[in-house]
C-alpha cells in the first residue's frame, strides 16, 4: 500500500487524521473528561467566618438599548433581589435607545417595591455600544464588587448573597451564574445551553472559569482594566483577564439568569456569527493563557474556546483533504476519502433538509444545529480576516474605506499567515535574543510602547507595540520623546545588531495577530510626536486611514532616519503611495512582494535604522 501511495495523498491523510481528531475531541472528548471531573467535584459549603463576614457593597450595571418590552420586568426583579438594600445600588444606561425604556424605566421606579432601592438611570442621547458604556460607567460604580446584566435576564432573588459568599474569600477575582431560557426558546437552543451548563459544571472541577455569561457575572471593581473599543465579547475577556493576573473564577449554579427575550433562527444565527468572531479575537488576544503555569485554565482554554475558535477552518481542510484522498490511486486511502467525505456531505444535506422541511425530527434538528453553527463560524473566519470586528454588522470601516474588500481580506489573511508562521519558525530564536538582551545590559527583554494604529471614519486606535529592547532603560527619562538618530548613544551594543537585521521587531507579529498592525503598511508613530507632525506634514493623520500600521514598508526600506521634519514628509509620501497601490488584488501582491524582498535584502546587508 504505502509504495502505491503518493506523497500529496500522505499528506491529505495526515490532514484528515489531525482535523478529524481535533475536532471529535473537541467535542465528544472533551466533554467526556469534564463529565467525569464533575462527578469528583465536592459541592463547597460556605463556612460560619464567611456567613459572618461583612457584606460587601455591589453596584450592578445594566447597559440598555431599546428594551422597552423588558425593562419594567427587570427593575421590579431587582427591587425584588435578598439583600440588604442599603447593600446594593444599580446603574441602569440606557444608551441611546430610540423606543420608551429610559421612560418606562423611570415609569417603574414610582412603584412602592421600587422607592428603597437605590436605581439610578442615565440617559444618553447618542449610541457608542456596550464596550464603552462599560468602560465610562464601571470606574463610577459605588460597590467594591460590580455585577454586569443584561436587562432581558430575571435574576435569581439569591444572586447576591451568593455572590456575597463567593468574595468573602479574598483569592476570588470573578463569580458568574447559570443561565435558562424561558420555555418558549427553541428546543435547539435549549440543548445548547443545556450542554454549555454542563460544560461550565466540568470546568469548574477542574478549577478554571472559562468567561461569563453576559446575562450575569460579578467581579471585584479593584481588578477591572477599560476594554479595548473593539472587543466584542466583553463576558469572556474581562474574566479571564482577571484570572490571568492570578485570582479565582467560580461558576455557581444557584445563581441563575433567566433569559426572557424570544430568539428566532436568524436572529440565532446572527448571534452566532458575532460570538465566533470574539472567539477568534479573544484567542489572539489571550493566547498567554495557554501557558502551563495556568494549569487547569489552560487546559480548558485550549480545548474549549481555541479549538472551538479553529473547527471551522478544520472542517474546510478535511473536507479538502477527503475530496483528495478519494479520487487518489491507494485503494485504502482512496476508500477512506469517500467514506469522509460522503459523512461531511451528508452532514450538510441533513441541515438543507431540516431547513426545508415542514417536520420536526429532533435529532435531524440537533444535527443541523451543529453544522449552522460551523457555518456560523465560517462566517465569522471571513468577517474576522476582512477586519470588520466587533462591528461586521454596520461595518463602519469597510463601508468607509477606501480599500476594495477583497484586499482588505486578502491582506488580513495574509498577515494572519505569514505571522503565526514567524512565530512557529522563529520561535527558537526568542529565548536566546532574549538572554543576550539580559546579558548585554540590566532591564527587561520586551520593550512596550504606545503608537497611533488604525484610523476609522469616527476614532483612531492605539495599541501598545512589542519589540525587543535594544535601548538603555529609561533611556527618554532625561530627554522625553524625541526620534531615533544615527549613532544614537541610547542604544546598548546588542541593541544596535537587533535594528541593523530589523531582529528587534520579531515580537511585532504578536501584534499583527492580535490585529492591531499589518506586515506592510505606514510606520507606527508615538503619540506624544503625533501632534507636531500633523500640524507641519500635510495629510500626515490620513496615512492611517482604513490602514493599519505595518511593521515594515515603502517607508521603511526606501527612507532613512527621521532626523528633519523634510525626512518626515518623504516618508508620509511614501505611505500614500502605498494605500494608493491597494486598488486592486494584483497591485497589492506585487507591491507587497517588491517591499518584502526589499525588507529582507535590509535585514541580510544589517542596514536596518
Amino acid at each position: 500500500m504505502i509504495e502505491n501511495t503518493t506523497s500529496y495523498e500522505i499528506i491529505a491523510a495526515l490532514v484528515l487524521g489531525f482535523s478529524a481528531l481535533l475536532i471529535l475531541y473537541s467535542h465528544l472528548l472533551y466533554p467526556l473528561i469534564l463529565r467525569v471531573s464533575s462527578k469528583k467535584e465536592t459541592v463547597r459549603k460556605v463556612t460560619p467566618t464567611e456567613q459572618q463576614a461583612a457584606l460587601p457593597h455591589i453596584t450592578i450595571v445594566i447597559p440598555a438599548y431599546n428594551e422597552e418590552k423588558s425593562i419594567r420586568q427587570k427593575i421590579h426583579s431587582l427591587c425584588a433581589l435578598d439583600y440588604p438594600h442599603d447593600k446594593f445600588d444599580v446603574i441602569l444606561y440606557d444608551d441611546g435607545s430610540t423606543d420608551r425604556t429610559s421612560e418606562l424605566a423611570r415609569a417603574a421606579l414610582t412603584s412602592p417595591l421600587s422607592q428603597d432601592v437605590n436605581i439610578r438611570i442615565i440617559s444618553a442621547t447618542d449610541n457608542r455600544g456596550k464596550v464603552a458604556v462599560l468602560n465610562r460607567i464601571i470606574p463610577q460604580a459605588r460597590g467594591e464588587i460590580v455585577a454586569l446584566s443584561d436587562v432581558s435576564a430575571l435574576l435569581s432573588v439569591n444572586a447576591l448573597s451568593h455572590l456575597a459568599s463567593h468574595f468573602a474569600r479574598e483569592e476570588v477575582g470573578v463569580v458568574a451564574g447559570t443561565y435558562h431560557f424561558s420555555q418558549q426558546q427553541q428546543t435547539n437552543e435549549q440543548t445548547y445551553w443545556t450542554w454549555q451548563r454542563a460544560i461550565k459544571r466540568g470546568e469548574d472541577a477542574l478549577g478554571a472559569l472559562v468567561g461569563c455569561h453576559g446575562a450575569f457575572y460579578a467581579f471585584r471593581k479593584a481588578l477591572f482594566a477599560p476594554l479595548a473599543p473593539d472587543t466584542i465579547n466583553d463576558d469572556f475577556i474581562l474574566p479571564m483577564t482577571i484570572q490571568q493576573a492570578g485570582f479565582k473564577g467560580v461558576y455557581d449554579p444557584q445563581i441563575s439568569a433567566l433569559e426572557l427575550e424570544n430568539s428566532d433562527s436568524a436572529r440565532d444565527y446572527t448571534r452566532r456569527v458575532r460570538i465566533s468572531i470574539g472567539n477568534i479575537q479573544q484567542v489572539f488576544r489571550l493566547f498567554g493563557l495557554l501557558h502551563p503555569k495556568f494549569k487547569g485554565l489552560a487546559f480548558a482554554f485550549f480545548s474549549s474556546k481555541v479549538l472551538r475558535a479553529v473547527t471551522p477552518v478544520l472542517m474546510i481542510f478535511s473536507l479538502a483533504a477527503s475530496a483528495v484522498l478519494s479520487v487518489g490511486s491507494d485503494p485504502f486511502f482512496q476508500g477512506v476519502g469517500r467514506f469522509a467525505l460522503l459523512t461531511q456531505l451528508g452532514l450538510f444535506a441533513l441541515s438543507i433538509i431540516d431547513a426545508i422541511s415542514p417536520f420536526h425530527i429532533r435529532l435531524l434538528a440537533r444535527v443541523a444545529y451543529v453544522v449552522r453553527g460551523q457555518f456560523a463560524g465560517l462566517s465569522g473566519w471571513v468577517h474576522y480576516l476582512r477586519g470588520t470586528g466587533a462591528a461586521w454588522a454596520s461595518s463602519e470601516r469597510s463601508k468607509s474605506s477606501y480599500i476594495p474588500q477583497s484586499v482588505q481580506f486578502s491582506k488580513r489573511l495574509f498577515d494572519v499567515i505569514a505571522a503565526l508562521s514567524g512565530l512557529v519558525l522563529l520561535a527558537p530564536l526568542f529565548p536566546v535574543i532574549m538572554v543576550m538582551i539580559r546579558l548585554d545590559s540590566p532591564g527587561p527583554a520586551l520593550f512596550r510602547q504606545r503608537r497611533v494604529g488604525l484610523s476609522t471614519r469616527g476614532q483612531t486606535h492605539f495599541f501598545d507595540m512589542i519589540k525587543f529592547r535594544t535601548m538603555r532603560t529609561n533611556a527618554e527619562e532625561k530627554t522625553g520623546a524625541v526620534w531615533a538618530q544615527k549613532d544614537d548613544p541610547r542604544i546598548t551594543r546588542l541593541g544596535r545588531f537587533l535594528r541593523k537585521t530589523r531582529l528587534d521587531e520579531l515580537p511585532q507579529l504578536c501584534n499583527v495577530l492580535k490585529g492591531d498592525m499589518s506586515l506592510i503598511g505606514p510606520r507606527p508613530e508615538r503619540p506624544e510626536l503625533y501632534g507636531k507632525l500633523e500640524k507641519a506634514v500635510p495629510f500626515f493623520a490620513e496615512r492611517n486611514f482604513g490602514l493599519r500600521p505595518g511593521i515594515t514598508g515603502p517607508a521603511q526600506v526606501f527612507n532613512g532616519y527621521d532626523a528633519t521634519i523634510e525626512d518626515v514628509r518623504n516618508k508620509a509620501a511614501w505611505d500614500h503611495a502605498y494605500a494608493l497601490q491597494l486598488c486592486g488584488v494584483r497591485s497589492w501582491v506585487s507591491n507587497d512582494v517588491e517591499i518584502l524582498v526589499k525588507t529582507i535584502g535590509v535585514m541580510i546587508g544589517r542596514r536596518g535604522q
